[in-house]
Protein backbone atom coordinates (compact mmCIF):
# COMPACT_ATOMS: atom_id res chain seq x y z
CA UNK A 1 0.00 0.00 0.00
CA UNK A 2 1.30 3.57 -0.87
CA UNK A 3 0.56 6.65 0.64
CA UNK A 4 1.08 10.27 -0.59
CA UNK A 5 0.85 12.81 2.21
CA UNK A 6 -1.15 15.71 0.34
CA UNK A 7 -0.84 18.44 3.52
CA UNK A 8 -3.18 18.94 6.21
CA UNK A 9 -5.75 15.92 5.86
CA UNK A 10 -5.07 15.37 2.65
CA UNK A 11 -3.75 11.62 1.44
CA UNK A 12 -3.63 10.08 -1.38
CA UNK A 13 -4.25 5.96 -0.88
CA UNK A 14 -2.91 3.46 -2.99
CA UNK A 15 -3.12 -0.53 -3.07
CA UNK A 16 -3.58 -3.17 -5.89
CA UNK A 17 -5.00 -0.71 -8.24
CA UNK A 18 -7.37 1.63 -6.26
CA UNK A 19 -6.51 4.57 -5.69
CA UNK A 20 -8.30 6.55 -3.10
CA UNK A 21 -8.78 10.88 -2.43
CA UNK A 22 -8.67 11.63 0.73
CA UNK A 23 -9.52 15.73 1.82
CA UNK A 24 -7.05 17.43 -0.50
CA UNK A 25 -7.25 20.70 0.65
CA UNK A 26 -5.26 23.35 -1.19
CA UNK A 27 -6.87 26.75 -1.44
CA UNK A 28 -7.10 29.27 1.64
CA UNK A 29 -10.24 28.34 4.02
CA UNK A 30 -12.39 30.48 6.20
CA UNK A 31 -12.55 33.98 4.89
CA UNK A 32 -8.83 33.76 3.92
CA UNK A 33 -7.77 33.13 7.40
CA UNK A 34 -6.41 29.65 6.90
CA UNK A 35 -3.48 28.39 4.87
CA UNK A 36 -2.10 24.87 4.97
CA UNK A 37 0.96 24.29 6.74
CA UNK A 38 3.50 23.21 4.99
CA UNK A 39 2.42 24.84 2.00
CA UNK A 40 1.68 22.14 -0.65
CA UNK A 41 1.55 24.28 -4.04
CA UNK A 42 4.17 22.09 -5.46
CA UNK A 43 2.00 19.20 -5.40
CA UNK A 44 1.27 17.87 -9.03
CA UNK A 45 -2.10 18.13 -8.75
CA UNK A 46 -2.92 16.26 -12.45
CA UNK A 47 -1.09 13.13 -10.37
CA UNK A 48 -4.66 13.28 -7.87
CA UNK A 49 -6.93 14.50 -10.29
CA UNK A 50 -8.15 11.48 -11.04
CA UNK A 51 -9.20 9.51 -8.45
CA UNK A 52 -11.30 5.81 -8.35
CA UNK A 53 -12.46 7.18 -5.24
CA UNK A 54 -13.43 10.11 -3.38
CA UNK A 55 -13.13 10.25 0.42
CA UNK A 56 -13.60 13.77 2.43
CA UNK A 57 -14.06 13.11 5.84
CA UNK A 58 -17.01 16.40 6.04
CA UNK A 59 -17.47 19.47 4.79
CA UNK A 60 -15.53 21.68 7.17
CA UNK A 61 -13.54 23.63 4.53
CA UNK A 62 -9.87 22.51 5.34
CA UNK A 63 -11.50 19.16 4.23
CA UNK A 64 -13.87 19.89 1.88
CA UNK A 65 -12.34 22.12 -0.66
CA UNK A 66 -14.73 22.86 -3.55
CA UNK A 67 -12.62 24.95 -5.75
CA UNK A 68 -10.23 22.57 -6.06
CA UNK A 69 -12.89 19.67 -5.86
CA UNK A 70 -14.79 21.62 -9.01
CA UNK A 71 -11.67 22.21 -11.18
CA UNK A 72 -9.47 19.57 -10.16
CA UNK A 73 -10.76 16.44 -9.64
CA UNK A 74 -12.68 14.29 -12.05
CA UNK A 75 -16.32 14.12 -11.75
CA UNK A 76 -16.60 10.30 -12.49
CA UNK A 77 -15.00 9.48 -9.52
CA UNK A 78 -16.70 8.00 -6.98
CA UNK A 79 -17.88 9.62 -3.74
CA UNK A 80 -17.60 8.00 -0.71
CA UNK A 81 -20.52 9.35 1.42
CA UNK A 82 -20.69 8.46 5.26
CA UNK A 83 -23.90 7.58 6.78
CA UNK A 84 -24.84 10.92 7.97
CA UNK A 85 -28.35 12.55 8.84
CA UNK A 86 -29.24 15.18 7.01
CA UNK A 87 -28.49 15.76 3.07
CA UNK A 88 -26.07 18.80 3.17
CA UNK A 89 -23.03 16.29 2.33
CA UNK A 90 -24.33 14.65 -1.17
CA UNK A 91 -26.12 17.73 -1.91
CA UNK A 92 -22.51 19.61 -1.71
CA UNK A 93 -20.53 16.68 -4.09
CA UNK A 94 -24.24 17.38 -6.48
CA UNK A 95 -23.61 20.87 -6.75
CA UNK A 96 -20.04 20.13 -7.96
CA UNK A 97 -20.69 17.46 -10.84
CA UNK A 98 -20.40 14.28 -9.02
CA UNK A 99 -22.83 11.66 -10.29
CA UNK A 100 -21.10 8.29 -8.85
CA UNK A 101 -21.99 7.99 -5.15
CA UNK A 102 -21.48 5.08 -2.87
CA UNK A 103 -23.00 5.27 0.61
CA UNK A 104 -21.25 3.40 3.53
CA UNK A 105 -23.40 1.90 6.63
CA UNK A 106 -21.39 2.83 10.01
CA UNK A 107 -19.14 0.08 10.41
CA UNK A 108 -20.24 -2.19 7.51
CA UNK A 109 -17.57 -3.13 5.53
CA UNK A 110 -17.42 -2.40 1.79
CA UNK A 111 -15.35 -4.19 -0.65
CA UNK A 112 -14.19 -1.51 -3.25
CA UNK A 113 -11.91 -4.13 -5.70
CA UNK A 114 -10.76 -7.49 -4.65
CA UNK A 115 -8.93 -7.31 -1.23
CA UNK A 116 -9.70 -3.41 -0.68
CA UNK A 117 -12.02 -2.69 1.95
CA UNK A 118 -13.07 0.09 3.41
CA UNK A 119 -15.29 0.72 6.81
CA UNK A 120 -16.45 4.07 7.88
CA UNK A 121 -17.57 5.48 11.09
CA UNK A 122 -19.51 8.46 10.86
CA UNK A 123 -20.10 10.80 13.84
CA UNK A 124 -23.21 12.70 14.13
CA UNK A 125 -23.90 14.74 17.02
CA UNK A 126 -24.58 18.73 16.44
CA UNK A 127 -21.02 19.05 17.64
CA UNK A 128 -19.08 16.94 15.54
CA UNK A 129 -18.04 19.14 12.80
CA UNK A 130 -20.63 20.42 10.75
CA UNK A 131 -22.93 17.86 11.77
CA UNK A 132 -20.51 15.06 11.22
CA UNK A 133 -17.57 13.72 10.99
CA UNK A 134 -15.81 10.47 9.84
CA UNK A 135 -13.29 8.09 10.38
CA UNK A 136 -12.14 5.96 7.01
CA UNK A 137 -9.74 2.44 7.54
CA UNK A 138 -8.45 0.88 4.41
CA UNK A 139 -7.41 -2.57 4.13
CA UNK A 140 -6.08 -4.62 1.80
CA UNK A 141 -4.39 -8.26 2.30
CA UNK A 142 -1.70 -7.04 3.78
CA UNK A 143 -2.05 -3.77 6.05
CA UNK A 144 -4.96 -1.45 7.69
CA UNK A 145 -4.53 2.02 7.77
CA UNK A 146 -7.13 4.38 10.04
CA UNK A 147 -7.80 7.62 8.81
CA UNK A 148 -8.77 9.96 11.76
CA UNK A 149 -8.36 13.18 10.23
CA UNK A 150 -9.78 15.37 13.04
CA UNK A 151 -13.04 13.15 14.46
CA UNK A 152 -13.29 12.10 18.11
CA UNK A 153 -14.68 8.60 17.50
CA UNK A 154 -15.90 7.09 20.75
CA UNK A 155 -16.60 3.57 19.49
CA UNK A 156 -13.12 2.51 19.69
CA UNK A 157 -13.52 -1.07 20.61
CA UNK A 158 -15.73 -1.06 17.17
CA UNK A 159 -12.85 0.52 15.24
CA UNK A 160 -10.10 -1.79 17.12
CA UNK A 161 -12.23 -4.54 15.66
CA UNK A 162 -10.72 -4.31 12.35
CA UNK A 163 -7.69 -3.52 13.07
CA UNK A 164 -4.57 -4.55 14.33
CA UNK A 165 -3.56 -1.15 12.73
CA UNK A 166 -0.44 -0.59 10.39
CA UNK A 167 -0.77 3.53 9.63
CA UNK A 168 -2.99 5.80 12.02
CA UNK A 169 -3.31 9.22 10.56
CA UNK A 170 -4.73 11.69 13.51
CA UNK A 171 -5.56 15.53 14.27
CA UNK A 172 -3.50 16.35 17.16
CA UNK A 173 -3.47 20.27 17.30
CA UNK A 174 -6.01 23.14 17.84
CA UNK A 175 -8.47 24.02 14.87
CA UNK A 176 -10.93 26.13 17.17
CA UNK A 177 -11.49 29.95 18.54
CA UNK A 178 -11.81 29.06 22.14
CA UNK A 179 -10.24 30.72 23.98
CA UNK A 180 -8.14 32.13 21.46
CA UNK A 181 -10.81 35.25 20.41
CA UNK A 182 -12.37 35.71 23.84
CA UNK A 183 -11.39 38.61 25.87
CA UNK A 184 -10.04 37.99 29.95
CA UNK A 185 -7.89 38.35 32.24
CA UNK A 186 -4.31 38.32 30.85
CA UNK A 187 -3.87 35.22 33.81
CA UNK A 188 -7.21 33.49 33.30
CA UNK A 189 -6.40 33.43 29.59
CA UNK A 190 -3.29 31.68 30.00
CA UNK A 191 -4.63 29.36 32.71
CA UNK A 192 -7.36 28.67 29.70
CA UNK A 193 -5.10 28.05 26.84
CA UNK A 194 -2.33 26.03 28.55
CA UNK A 195 -5.27 23.84 29.85
CA UNK A 196 -6.82 23.58 25.64
CA UNK A 197 -3.26 22.97 24.69
CA UNK A 198 -2.25 20.24 27.55
CA UNK A 199 -6.05 18.36 26.84
CA UNK A 200 -5.43 18.38 22.47
CA UNK A 201 -1.61 16.67 23.44
CA UNK A 202 -3.62 14.24 25.99
CA UNK A 203 -6.46 13.75 23.41
CA UNK A 204 -4.52 12.78 20.66
CA UNK A 205 -1.85 10.80 22.46
CA UNK A 206 -4.81 8.65 23.92
CA UNK A 207 -6.30 7.98 20.33
CA UNK A 208 -2.83 7.13 19.44
CA UNK A 209 -1.95 4.66 22.06
CA UNK A 210 -5.95 3.10 22.58
CA UNK A 211 -6.09 2.64 18.57
CA UNK A 212 -2.76 1.00 18.93
CA UNK A 213 -1.45 1.35 15.16
CA UNK A 214 2.56 0.77 14.78
CA UNK A 215 3.01 3.71 13.02
CA UNK A 216 1.78 7.44 13.96
CA UNK A 217 1.82 10.64 11.53
CA UNK A 218 0.37 13.60 13.03
CA UNK A 219 -1.72 15.22 10.40
CA UNK A 220 -4.64 17.21 9.95
CA UNK A 221 -3.63 20.54 11.31
CA UNK A 222 -2.50 23.17 12.10
CA UNK A 223 -2.91 25.98 9.76
CA UNK A 224 -1.26 28.82 9.54
CA UNK A 225 -2.36 32.50 9.45
CA UNK A 226 -1.12 34.92 6.86
CA UNK A 227 -3.52 37.47 7.21
CA UNK A 228 -1.13 40.13 8.88
CA UNK A 229 -4.28 40.86 11.60
CA UNK A 230 -4.46 36.59 12.00
CA UNK A 231 -0.27 36.25 12.09
CA UNK A 232 0.56 36.42 15.27
CA UNK A 233 -1.54 33.59 16.10
CA UNK A 234 0.70 31.14 14.42
CA UNK A 235 2.93 29.15 17.27
CA UNK A 236 6.60 30.04 17.58
CA UNK A 237 7.33 28.22 20.16
CA UNK A 238 5.12 30.12 22.96
CA UNK A 239 3.81 27.33 25.42
CA UNK A 240 0.06 29.39 25.40
CA UNK A 241 -0.46 28.48 21.66
CA UNK A 242 -2.86 25.86 20.75
CA UNK A 243 -2.17 25.54 17.15
CA UNK A 244 1.75 24.04 17.78
CA UNK A 245 3.15 22.00 14.70
CA UNK A 246 3.49 18.21 14.38
CA UNK A 247 6.98 18.54 15.98
CA UNK A 248 5.55 19.69 19.69
CA UNK A 249 3.03 16.69 19.40
CA UNK A 250 5.67 14.21 18.48
CA UNK A 251 8.07 15.44 21.25
CA UNK A 252 5.03 14.64 23.63
CA UNK A 253 3.85 11.34 22.18
CA UNK A 254 8.15 10.01 22.41
CA UNK A 255 8.14 11.72 26.16
CA UNK A 256 4.95 9.86 27.35
CA UNK A 257 5.13 6.33 25.16
CA UNK A 258 8.47 4.40 26.54
CA UNK A 259 6.99 1.20 25.10
CA UNK A 260 9.26 1.14 21.64
CA UNK A 261 6.28 -0.52 19.78
CA UNK A 262 4.54 2.15 18.57
CA UNK A 263 6.87 4.76 16.10
CA UNK A 264 6.09 8.42 15.31
CA UNK A 265 6.44 10.18 12.12
CA UNK A 266 6.96 13.64 10.98
CA UNK A 267 5.65 14.37 7.11
CA UNK A 268 6.08 17.02 4.85
CA UNK A 269 3.64 17.58 1.83
CA UNK A 270 4.54 15.21 -0.68
CA UNK A 271 6.18 12.75 1.69
CA UNK A 272 5.73 9.19 0.57
CA UNK A 273 4.92 5.92 3.08
CA UNK A 274 5.23 2.39 1.86
CA UNK A 275 3.61 0.08 4.14
CA UNK A 276 4.30 -3.90 3.13
CA UNK A 277 4.00 -6.92 5.08
CA UNK A 278 7.53 -6.35 6.18
CA UNK A 279 7.18 -2.54 7.56
CA UNK A 280 6.81 0.71 6.63
CA UNK A 281 9.04 3.16 4.27
CA UNK A 282 9.41 6.93 4.13
CA UNK A 283 10.90 8.61 1.57
CA UNK A 284 10.41 12.84 1.09
CA UNK A 285 9.72 14.58 -1.82
CA UNK A 286 10.43 19.04 -1.34
CA UNK A 287 12.11 18.40 2.04
CA UNK A 288 14.39 21.58 1.82
CA UNK A 289 11.42 23.70 2.21
CA UNK A 290 9.53 21.48 4.09
CA UNK A 291 12.13 21.15 6.41
CA UNK A 292 12.42 24.81 6.54
CA UNK A 293 8.83 24.82 7.92
CA UNK A 294 10.06 23.52 11.10
CA UNK A 295 13.58 24.65 11.53
CA UNK A 296 12.77 28.13 10.45
CA UNK A 297 9.61 28.70 10.68
CA UNK A 298 9.46 32.39 11.59
CA UNK A 299 11.21 32.89 8.40
CA UNK A 300 9.63 30.36 6.40
CA UNK A 301 5.91 32.03 6.85
CA UNK A 302 6.86 35.55 6.27
CA UNK A 303 7.81 34.46 2.76
CA UNK A 304 4.88 32.05 2.40
CA UNK A 305 2.83 35.08 3.41
CA UNK A 306 4.17 37.62 1.35
CA UNK A 307 2.83 35.03 -1.72
CA UNK A 308 -0.72 35.12 -0.45
CA UNK A 309 -1.09 38.65 0.46
CA UNK A 310 -2.41 40.04 -2.63
CA UNK A 311 -5.45 37.69 -2.37
CA UNK A 312 -5.88 38.21 1.04
CA UNK A 313 -5.79 41.66 0.80
CA UNK A 314 -8.54 41.70 -2.18
CA UNK A 315 -10.59 39.75 -0.16
CA UNK A 316 -10.94 41.93 2.52
CA UNK A 317 -11.45 44.83 0.19
CA UNK A 318 -14.12 43.00 -1.36
CA UNK A 319 -15.70 41.73 2.22
CA UNK A 320 -15.66 45.83 2.98
CA UNK A 321 -17.79 46.74 0.19
CA UNK A 322 -20.96 44.58 1.30
CA UNK A 323 -21.16 46.77 4.40
CA UNK A 324 -24.46 47.90 5.46
CA UNK A 325 -27.59 47.80 8.03
CA UNK A 326 -28.30 44.24 8.27
CA UNK A 327 -31.32 44.28 11.28
CA UNK A 328 -33.81 43.40 8.76
CA UNK A 329 -32.32 40.53 7.09
CA UNK A 330 -31.55 38.75 9.77
CA UNK A 331 -34.54 39.20 11.72
CA UNK A 332 -36.56 37.85 8.30
CA UNK A 333 -33.97 34.73 8.21
CA UNK A 334 -33.18 34.02 11.77
CA UNK A 335 -36.95 34.36 13.52
CA UNK A 336 -38.45 31.46 11.76
CA UNK A 337 -35.46 29.43 12.55
CA UNK A 338 -35.56 30.30 16.73
CA UNK A 339 -39.59 29.83 16.55
CA UNK A 340 -38.45 25.96 15.47
CA UNK A 341 -35.73 25.86 18.10
CA UNK A 342 -37.38 24.92 20.98
CA UNK A 343 -34.47 22.68 22.34
CA UNK A 344 -32.04 25.45 21.80
CA UNK A 345 -33.70 28.11 23.08
CA UNK A 346 -33.84 26.20 26.20
CA UNK A 347 -30.37 25.87 26.56
CA UNK A 348 -29.25 29.58 25.28
CA UNK A 349 -31.57 30.35 27.48
CA UNK A 350 -30.65 33.92 26.79
CA UNK A 351 -29.49 36.51 24.36
CA UNK A 352 -26.44 36.85 21.73
CA UNK A 353 -25.10 40.33 20.78
CA UNK A 354 -23.67 40.77 17.04
CA UNK A 355 -21.89 43.68 16.52
CA UNK A 356 -19.58 45.27 14.14
CA UNK A 357 -19.56 48.84 12.78
CA UNK A 358 -22.84 48.75 10.87
CA UNK A 359 -24.95 46.33 13.42
CA UNK A 360 -25.29 45.97 16.58
CA UNK A 361 -28.00 43.17 16.75
CA UNK A 362 -29.49 41.13 19.76
CA UNK A 363 -30.37 37.11 19.01
CA UNK A 364 -33.35 37.24 21.71
CA UNK A 365 -33.81 33.00 22.40
CA UNK A 366 -35.70 34.04 25.80
CA UNK A 367 -38.93 35.33 23.13
CA UNK A 368 -37.10 33.96 20.10
CA UNK A 369 -37.12 37.08 18.45
CA UNK A 370 -34.18 39.13 16.67
CA UNK A 371 -33.98 43.06 17.95
CA UNK A 372 -31.93 46.45 18.61
CA UNK A 373 -32.61 46.91 22.33
CA UNK A 374 -29.58 47.96 23.59
CA UNK A 375 -30.91 47.65 26.94
CA UNK A 376 -31.32 43.78 26.86
CA UNK A 377 -28.24 42.16 28.97
CA UNK A 378 -26.38 39.50 26.40
CA UNK A 379 -24.83 36.38 27.98
CA UNK A 380 -22.79 36.15 24.87
CA UNK A 381 -21.52 38.85 22.95
CA UNK A 382 -19.57 38.57 19.20
CA UNK A 383 -17.69 41.67 17.33
CA UNK A 384 -16.72 41.40 13.67
CA UNK A 385 -13.99 42.55 11.94
CA UNK A 386 -15.29 44.90 8.97
CA UNK A 387 -18.38 43.06 6.37
CA UNK A 388 -16.81 39.84 7.52
CA UNK A 389 -20.76 39.63 8.70
CA UNK A 390 -22.10 41.36 5.68
CA UNK A 391 -20.23 38.37 3.58
CA UNK A 392 -21.89 35.68 5.66
CA UNK A 393 -25.72 37.26 5.48
CA UNK A 394 -24.68 38.29 1.25
CA UNK A 395 -23.90 34.74 0.62
CA UNK A 396 -26.49 33.33 2.88
CA UNK A 397 -24.12 31.02 4.23
CA UNK A 398 -26.18 28.47 6.64
CA UNK A 399 -23.39 27.28 8.74
CA UNK A 400 -21.51 30.07 10.11
CA UNK A 401 -19.18 28.15 12.52
CA UNK A 402 -17.71 26.70 9.69
CA UNK A 403 -16.49 30.06 7.77
CA UNK A 404 -17.51 32.80 10.11
CA UNK A 405 -16.40 31.68 13.50
CA UNK A 406 -13.22 29.68 12.42
CA UNK A 407 -11.88 32.42 10.35
CA UNK A 408 -11.27 33.68 13.71
CA UNK A 409 -12.06 37.29 12.08
CA UNK A 410 -13.49 38.48 15.49
CA UNK A 411 -13.34 39.05 19.38
CA UNK A 412 -16.13 37.52 21.62
CA UNK A 413 -16.76 37.68 25.31
CA UNK A 414 -19.34 35.76 27.73
CA UNK A 415 -20.94 35.71 30.95
CA UNK A 416 -21.37 32.12 30.98
CA UNK A 417 -19.35 28.88 30.49
CA UNK A 418 -19.31 26.93 27.30
CA UNK A 419 -22.65 26.29 25.59
CA UNK A 420 -22.93 23.72 23.04
CA UNK A 421 -26.59 25.60 21.98
CA UNK A 422 -25.11 28.67 21.00
CA UNK A 423 -22.72 26.39 18.12
CA UNK A 424 -25.52 24.42 17.45
CA UNK A 425 -27.57 27.19 16.57
CA UNK A 426 -25.04 28.76 13.96
CA UNK A 427 -24.17 26.10 12.36
CA UNK A 428 -28.26 25.08 11.35
CA UNK A 429 -29.53 28.26 9.62
CA UNK A 430 -31.63 26.51 7.69
CA UNK A 431 -35.03 23.93 8.18
CA UNK A 432 -33.08 20.77 7.50
CA UNK A 433 -30.18 21.56 10.06
CA UNK A 434 -32.87 22.72 12.75
CA UNK A 435 -34.92 20.54 12.05
CA UNK A 436 -32.18 17.47 12.86
CA UNK A 437 -30.89 19.41 15.94
CA UNK A 438 -33.76 19.65 17.55
CA UNK A 439 -34.61 15.83 16.83
CA UNK A 440 -31.22 14.70 18.68
CA UNK A 441 -31.84 17.06 21.43
CA UNK A 442 -35.10 15.61 21.83
CA UNK A 443 -33.58 12.15 21.35
CA UNK A 444 -30.96 12.29 23.39
CA UNK A 445 -30.10 8.43 24.40
CA UNK A 446 -30.61 7.65 27.95
CA UNK A 447 -27.75 6.11 30.25
CA UNK A 448 -27.12 2.58 28.96
CA UNK A 449 -23.96 1.44 31.21
CA UNK A 450 -22.25 2.52 34.42
CA UNK A 451 -18.91 2.09 35.41
CA UNK A 452 -17.28 2.17 38.91
CA UNK A 453 -15.50 5.20 40.13
CA UNK A 454 -14.29 5.04 43.79
CA UNK A 455 -17.64 4.18 46.11
CA UNK A 456 -19.68 5.61 43.21
CA UNK A 457 -20.99 4.44 39.83
CA UNK A 458 -21.44 7.06 36.95
CA UNK A 459 -22.48 7.01 33.64
CA UNK A 460 -19.86 5.18 31.24
CA UNK A 461 -19.72 7.89 28.43
CA UNK A 462 -18.97 11.61 29.19
CA UNK A 463 -22.11 13.48 28.88
CA UNK A 464 -20.48 16.62 26.53
CA UNK A 465 -19.84 14.22 23.79
CA UNK A 466 -19.79 10.74 25.07
CA UNK A 467 -16.11 10.03 25.13
CA UNK A 468 -15.81 6.58 26.73
CA UNK A 469 -14.76 7.10 30.14
CA UNK A 470 -13.19 4.04 30.71
CA UNK A 471 -10.22 5.27 28.36
CA UNK A 472 -10.51 8.55 28.56
CA UNK A 473 -11.00 9.86 32.49
CA UNK A 474 -8.58 10.74 34.98
CA UNK A 475 -9.42 11.50 38.10
CA UNK A 476 -7.39 13.76 40.85
CA UNK A 477 -9.73 15.48 44.13
CA UNK A 478 -12.77 14.09 43.59
CA UNK A 479 -12.96 15.67 39.99
CA UNK A 480 -13.17 13.95 36.85
CA UNK A 481 -11.27 14.84 33.77
CA UNK A 482 -12.48 13.85 30.66
CA UNK A 483 -9.31 14.21 28.72
CA UNK A 484 -11.09 14.29 24.78
CA UNK A 485 -11.83 18.14 25.83
CA UNK A 486 -10.82 18.21 29.07
CA UNK A 487 -14.88 18.75 30.80
CA UNK A 488 -14.49 18.18 34.42
CA UNK A 489 -17.28 16.94 36.69
CA UNK A 490 -17.86 16.19 40.05
CA UNK A 491 -17.69 13.02 41.02
CA UNK A 492 -20.36 12.95 44.18
CA UNK A 493 -22.46 15.36 43.11
CA UNK A 494 -22.36 15.12 39.17
CA UNK A 495 -21.54 18.58 38.75
CA UNK A 496 -20.27 19.70 35.72
CA UNK A 497 -17.82 22.51 35.95
CA UNK A 498 -16.70 23.31 32.79
CA UNK A 499 -20.37 24.70 31.62
CA UNK A 500 -24.49 24.83 33.42
CA UNK A 501 -25.63 22.71 30.63
CA UNK A 502 -24.49 19.08 31.63
CA UNK A 503 -24.32 17.06 34.64
CA UNK A 504 -22.74 13.33 35.59
CA UNK A 505 -25.27 10.96 36.37
CA UNK A 506 -23.64 9.45 39.58
CA UNK A 507 -24.75 7.43 42.84
CA UNK A 508 -23.86 5.64 45.39
CA UNK A 509 -22.47 2.15 44.87
CA UNK A 510 -25.31 0.65 47.43
CA UNK A 511 -28.02 1.92 45.17
CA UNK A 512 -30.12 -0.14 43.32
CA UNK A 513 -29.68 0.27 39.36
CA UNK A 514 -30.41 -1.61 36.48
CA UNK A 515 -28.31 -0.07 34.45
CA UNK A 516 -25.60 -2.87 33.59
CA UNK A 517 -22.28 -1.84 35.27
CA UNK A 518 -19.41 -2.80 32.82
CA UNK A 519 -16.36 -1.85 34.23
CA UNK A 520 -14.29 0.05 36.83
CA UNK A 521 -12.04 3.09 36.55
CA UNK A 522 -7.98 2.57 37.53
CA UNK A 523 -7.87 5.15 40.01
CA UNK A 524 -4.09 6.19 40.15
Amino acid sequence: MEITYLGHAGLLIRTKGVSILCDPWFNPAYLYSWFPFPSNDHIDKELIANPDYLFVSHLHKDHFDNKFLASVVNKKSQVIVPDYPTTQYKQAFDELGFKNFIHAENFKPIELEKNVNIVLNALTNPTDGPLGDCVLIVSDDENVVINQNDAHPIELDSLKAFGPFDAHFLQYSGAIWYPVVYEMRQKEKQRSLLNKRRNQLERAYNYAVNLGSKHIFPSAGPPCFLDPKLFDLNDFGDPFNIFYDATVFIDFFKAKNKSNDQFIHLIYPGSEIKLSKHGCELSHQNIDDGFLAYSDKASYLKRYQQEKLPIIEQFNTEAVKLRRNLFQEIKQWFEPLMQQANFICQGINGRILLEDKDNKIILDFLTKEVVQDEQRPCKYRFYFQDGMLAYCVTQHLTDWVNELFLSLRFCAQRDDLYNEYVYSFFKSLDDEKIKYVESFYANKPPIKELIGCKEYLIQRHCPHMRADLLKFAEIKNNVLTCKMHGWQFEIDSGRCLTSDDRKLFSVKKSSETEIPIVGELEIE
